[in-house]
């Protein structure tokens, strides 16, 4: 079962765009160069999509049983992460203060089988900011609260694939930027048989603006996103594993796109590694797990630009999660 990998890391793969819009004097949200007022936001994580419960297990509590792990058809994944920046597909959100990024999803088992499954979900994603990033009101009791994400999905598992499709609201609390929503589809493969200890974990993601809110204040894009994560448990310590996360993001289609009209493919690249901790505990509590993490970003001219012009950055991240 996934730990920590649905918990949100630094820097894949993650996730959505930057800032948005100018405060009502004209000045620039915070963080955000004056030329791109009409940026926003989404997920800070080193995976392709928001966080989503673990996949739904065929296996039946069989009579006198002790009672561990869920084997229900619902299930349910939380949790927290602490960074010292905030960077959405490359593009920088906040790099100053505390930022924590509370999220829960709750999953649905809609059909098992012994060889597929089909899940449904729903969740919500956030991320406050002890900065009051781009706040309309910075004495409003909800200005440190930048972004609140919504939501719901369907992920099928057959043999090695993982098969997504996802629709998501991404608003802010704090009127730091105007609301998003985007169709997102993603694919994952299984390459342990193949590889072994040197699977790579493959994940493609398509993001596809739907909204009139966009990545860029421009038109409508599609962005992309291929990522590997190799691993490895470690050998002196019970319950703790490495691993090496690496995501490229581009446009497909206007999702980096300059006020010329210009666009940008390749939006950002990120390297890092994690240490996860399985967290001994009773199987009743859910499965608790908790990181450290850092990612270096190479950032496309676009990202630059909205990063003064600092082509690189150092994201670093901790985090508890809980699966059940």
């Amino acid at each position: 079962m996934r730990t920590l990998s649905l918990a949100v890391c630094a820097g894949f793969v993650a996730v959505i765009a930057c800032p948005v819009r100018a405060q009502e004097d004209g000045s620039a949200v915070a963080n955000v160069p004056e030329a791109f007022p009409e940026m926003l936001a989404g997920p800070n994580s080193s995976e392709p999509a928001l966080p989503k419960p673990p996949p739904p297990s065929p296996i039946k509590i069989e009579p006198g049983e002790e009672p561990g792990e869920n084997k229900g058809a619902i299930h349910l994944s939380l949790g927290v992460d602490f960074t010292n920046a905030y960077f959405s597909r490359g593009l920088r959100q906040e790099d100053d203060g505390l930022v924590a990024q509370p999220w829960v999803t709750v999953g649905f088992d809609l059909i098992t089988r012994e060889d597929w499954s089909l899940q449904g979900y729903v969740g919500g994603w956030n991320s406050l900011h002890s900065e009051k990033t781009g706040a309309a009101d910075t004495e409003d009791s909800i200005s440190t609260w930048y972004e609140s994400d919504a939501y719901f999905g369907v992920t099928a598992v057959a043999g090695r694939w993982e098969l997504g499709a996802q629709y998501g609201w991404f608003t802010s609390p704090n009127s730091a930027f105007t609301t998003v929503e985007e169709l997102q589809f993603s694919a994952a493969y299984d390459d342990a048989d193949a590889l072994g200890d040197w699977a790579l974990s493959p994940q493609a993601l398509l993001v596809i603006e739907t909204g009139d809110g966009t990545s860029d204040g421009q038109g409508r894009g599609t962005y992309g996103a291929l990522s590997v994560e190799p691993g490895c448990e470690c050998g002196w310590m019970e319950g703790l594993a490495f691993s090496f996360p690496a995501v490229a993001g581009f446009s497909v289609s206007d999702y980096y796109e300059h006020s010329d009209g210009s666009d940008d493919f390749l939006g950002f690249i990120s390297v890092g590694a994690k240490a996860t901790y399985t967290i001994p505990c009773d199987k009743r509590c859910g499965d608790w797990s908790c990181y450290l993490g850092a990612n270096v970003l190479l950032l496309g001219d676009l990202a630059k630009e909205v990063n003064d012009n600092d082509g690189t950055a150092l994201v670093v991240s901790a985090g508890v999660s809980m699966e059940y």
